[in-house]
């Protein structure tokens, strides 16, 4: 659900500084023999001044503001950690800290600025991220992408510490640890002030800037400095301090080290915990906060997943007290190619993916906290691990749809179209809930960021965004508009089937990222939500409705999703630790005010969805789902109770990777209850056609209504896809027929559909499944490359055919066909479904009973397109198949003449060339004579 698009922006450290930057070098604790007489005097500042906000376009315009404090910075408090000792607490103008001092050498020290990033990490909540080179670490904010803080480590920490080598930061990023070859870690605290800003535009004109604010977007009381800034940037950049507080020797050497929000104070030793094998390293480790659960990577190519033993425990007397973890191991190698690298944790659907030696990817699915994590499902490299080098990196995205793997290729500069830091992959960090992806090479002194465009489905799941497909992007939303247009448009690589509307940059400023974006059932109207608030927009008039209230806008947040009833938003909010869900109208301005109608809710919700004709569906963090029906106003239902429709209804819903229908049944004491059915596994969406507009279904032919008993028109199916095909169910309720005991027998056979690309959604009209694929585009007047994703469909009328005839329902399968013989690549569907049954039962050779050709042969008969297909089928097979092709045919001669009749001149030399191949009686000649007098006489 993830595709990398456009240019990716380059961020290194700037050459260019103030005309007042000083550089102080940290000394890390280490008294500098040069400086003794400083000793006596007060210290220098123990924090490292910002440098100019670099940005892939160049620094801001931007001037600092003229203050007291621009020139003498005041230094925020460093925050206390609890079971750490930090060195500067006491009174920092006394000189009994020379474990502090600091050198300020302007004229012999520079910030390095070529030496290659050797790490990169992220802070929870991604507003900052730091990395740090062999001499020095940045810490660089978000957005706006600018350096906040530089660390230069002096000679003497150099040589007793030995260089960086890789980077620690707390997820609070109130802490950082500079992990070095020495073995020591060097600790440094980081202090922000949410008031203070370190640059802030000036204006000398502000009637200039007067005028711009007029053609603004949204609303109109902005400042006049936010003007400069971009998506999420309204806050400017913050003034961060960073002191240093500790060094830590490690005698043993370290192998792997992890940062936690809670610190450790006791220690046990690896030999003696019985649950891992003697004679080993961890070699790596991984935490995730949700879950409460790390993983540990051993010598032996074993990985681990392991808690700590609760406190309460411990104190309790429940747990021993000297074993302070408990593991399990789940992931055991086969071979030196299966042993475990790399390992990340996947806390929204509870997987763990394990990288190994050979570069696959084994992911597990992690049950429960007593050791049951089963394998789930296995991601094979295209290509030759030897080629892609070793794996390097894992990290999931934050809503957990997307899984990144960097590898250390070392190919040629052509291999990687010129872009030579898609190589040798180190490390790669999410920002902004997944929109950008922040990615450091080996030997590279710069960071790249990638643009990600992702499904609406990632963070709105509902049956309108299954059926539409809407991409997200950082900064706007793309709508594929290929259902009204005509067959092969629709499926072509233009860039008109996309309709972009960019998300105005007011609501941008403040709101960004994007989380949840949906689209009507129409396609009319598009919703986004941010931070705060929302948006919405419409595709015929191209205008996006904003709340001009800045304070209205901010009062509340989307959680839970939105979907579309008509031209009614419906959203899930929070507001003041209170929940809601309100209806606003597009017809209607954004404001408080004009909400038109809002439902209290007692618990967080987790998703809504429309479902049917005026159903809502909600569901909540307390287990619960409820059913609402829509009405013009307030007590107008005029039909229908929806206290009465539970009693009837049948629940589908997907959880847990599985697909369950929950049926109503009464009891023995007359109670209702439901009866829960798993119906499917390994299910990553389902699309049911029910909640598909009118328009967009097929209709039933109208030859056959008065005759036909069994719907084929698709639309009761059910599409289920597993992550390699999709699964599909023709007639919905004969699944829920056996699902609730009403029919005898297992669940009806599903039509399988493999293919080759990520699907988006389907258009059933059309017989198409659609997709996108991203592509490395190369352009000759441009010196750099981009990522483009281009269309990507597949036919699925064939599968469908092919299932009814091998259940031997011919009449369901030329039914259907006739519904789509209107579709001008309707020959060509036909065609792959002859060349796919041909192909089998060459090499099968089935007894005739059992054969399907002859069924396929049957079908294609009952179309005017017969002979053609059949012929464009034996241009594109062997020659050795053809005997088994008209086995179940008419004699060639006959095809051959009966396309003479119709004219069909083409067709009639492709039976021509069949004769001459497969003709033993020698007529071939007689019938090349034939021909040649129907083209004299045609004029050909």
């Amino acid at each position: 659900m993830y595709w990398p698009i456009g240019t990716p922006k380059t961020y290194a450290t700037s050459s260019s500084s103030g005309p007042e930057f000083n550089l102080v070098v940290s000394e890390d604790g280490i008294t500098n023999p040069f400086d003794r007489a400083s000793i006596n005097e007060p210290p220098q500042h123990p924090y490292v001044s910002s440098t100019e906000p670099f940005h892939e376009n160049g620094a801001h315009n931007a001037l600092p503001e003229p203050s007291v404090e621009s020139t003498t910075p005041l230094t925020p408090a460093t925050p206390a950690t609890p079971a750490v000792e930090s060195v500067e607490r006491g009174d920092p103008d006394q000189p009994d800290s020379a474990a502090f001092a600091s050198t300020q050498i302007p004229d012999a020290v520079k910030l390095p600025l070529k030496d290659p990033v050797l790490a990169l990490r992220t802070s929870r909540s991604g507003s900052l991220f730091a990395v740090i080179t062999a001499t020095s670490m940045a810490v660089w904010q978000t957005k706006p992408t600018a350096i906040l803080a530089v660390v230069v480590r002096s000679v003497s920490s150099l040589s007793t510490y030995g260089e960086n080598f890789d980077l620690l930061m707390r997820p609070d990023s109130a802490i950082l640890v500079v992990h070095t070859t020495q073995g020591y870690l060097i600790t440094y605290s980081l202090a922000t002030d949410s008031e203070a800003h370190v640059y802030k535009p000036y204006f000398p004109s502000y009637a200039n800037i007067q005028r711009r604010r007029q053609i603004h977007a949204g609303p109109g009381g902005s400042a006049p400095d936010q003007f400069l800034w971009g998506p999420g940037e309204g806050a400017g950049v913050r003034d961060v301090s960073v002191r240093f507080r500790m060094v830590i020797k490690v005698d043993a050497g370290i192998e792997s080290a992890l940062a936690l929000d809670d610190e450790l104070t006791k220690t046990e030793m690896i030999s003696r915990m019985g649950w891992l094998d003697k004679k080993i390293t961890i070699t790596e480790m991984t935490h995730d906060r949700p879950m409460n659960l790390s993983t540990w990577i051993t010598s032996d190519g074993k990985a681990h997943a392991v808690q700590r033993v609760s406190a309460r425990k411990l104190a309790e007397g429940e747990a021993d007290p000297k074993k302070l973890f408990k593991g399990y191991c789940f992931h055991s190698p086969r071979g030196k190619f299966d042993h475990a690298r790399r390992a990340v944790i996947n806390a929204r659907f509870s997987l763990i993916a394990v990288g190994c030696a050979n570069g696959s990817i084994h992911v597990y699915s992690a049950r429960d906290y007593a050791g049951n994590i089963p394998p789930s499902h296995i991601h094979t490299l295209p290509v030759s691990h030897t080629v892609s080098g070793a794996l390097t990196t894992l990290s999931y995205s934050p809503d957990g749809y997307c899984l990144f793997a960097g590898f250390s290729f070392d190919g040629s500069v052509a291999e990687t179209a010129g872009e030579d830091w898609l190589s040798s992959v180190i490390d790669a960090v999410w920002l902004g809930g997944g929109s950008e992806l922040l990615i450091a090479s080996r030997n590279r002194e710069a960071i790249w960021a990638i643009e990600m465009a992702r499904s609406a489905v990632a963070g709105c799941y509902n049956s309108a965004n299954l059926l539409r497909t809407v991409l997200q992007t950082s900064t706007s939303v793309m709508i594929y508009r290929g259902y009204d247009l005509p067959d092969l448009a629709s499926i072509s690589a233009e860039p008109f089937l996309w309709h972009t509307a960019e998300i105005p940059p007011a609501y941008l400023l403040n709101q960004w990222p994007i989380r949840h974006t949906v689209i009507s059932p129409d396609g009319r109207y598009v919703a986004v939500a941010g931070r705060r608030g929302l948006a919405h927009y419409s595709v015929n008039s191209g205008r996006w409705k904003t709340f001009v209230n800045e304070a209205a806008e901010n009062e509340f947040q989307v959680r839970g999703g939105m979907c579309w009833y008509q031209h009614i938003l419906v959203a899930a909010v929070e507001v003041n630790r209170t929940h809601e869900i309100r209806l606003y109208s597009r017809e209607a301005a954004l404001d408080g005010s004009m909400v038109v109608h809002s439902q209290p809710v007692s618990a967080p919700i987790v998703l809504i969805t429309t479902s049917g004709e005026d159903s809502l569906l909600v569901y909540t963090y307390e287990n619960l789902l409820y059913h609402f029906i829509f009405t013009p106003y307030a007590g107008s239902l005029v039909d229908g109770d929806p206290s009465q429709d539970v009693a009837v209804a049948s629940v589908l819903f997907l959880v847990d990777a599985k697909l369950v229908l929950l049926c109503p049944s009464v009891n023995s004491e007359g109670h209702l209850k439901y009866d829960m059915r798993v119906i499917s596994q390994n299910v990553e969406f389902y699309a049911s056609m029910r909640d598909q507009p009118a328009q967009d279904v097929l209709a039933s032919s109208p030859q056959n209504n008065s005759t036909k008993t069994v719907d084929t028109s698709l639309r009761n199916a059910l599409w289920v896809f597993d992550g390699t095909e999709f699964k599909v169910w023709p007639e919905l309720q004969d699944v829920m027929r056996a699902a609730s005991g009403e029919s005898s027998g297992d669940l009806p056979a599903t039509v399988s559909i493999p293919i080759d690309f990520y699907p988006l959604s389907t258009l059933q009209a059309k017989g198409i499944l659609l997709g996108v694929e991203a592509d490395l585009v190369q352009r000759r007047d441009l010196n750099f490359s981009l990522f483009r994703f281009t269309i990507r469909t597949h036919l699925f009328l064939p599968n469908i055919l092919r299932f009814l005839l091998v259940d031997n329902r011919s009449a369901d399968a030329v039914s259907l066909a006739q519904q789509f013989q209107h579709l001008e690549y309707f020959p060509h569907a036909l065609e792959m479904l002859l060349h796919q049954v041909l192909d089998d039962e060459v090499d099968s050779a089935p007894v005739p009973e059992k054969a399907i050709l002859p069924r396929v042969l049957s079908l294609l008969s009952c179309f005017k397109e017969y002979l053609d297909i059949v012929v464009q089928c034996t241009r594109k097979t062997e020659a050795r198949q053809w005997r088994t092709l008209f086995a179940y045919l008419p004699p060639v001669q006959e095809l051959f003449e009966e396309s003479l009749l119709r004219g069909s001149l083409k067709t009639a030399g492709g039976y021509l060339i069949i004769l001459h191949t497969l003709d033993e009686l020698g007529s071939a000649p007689e019938q090349t004579n034939a021909s040649a007098t129907h083209l004299h006489r045609e004029e050909d």
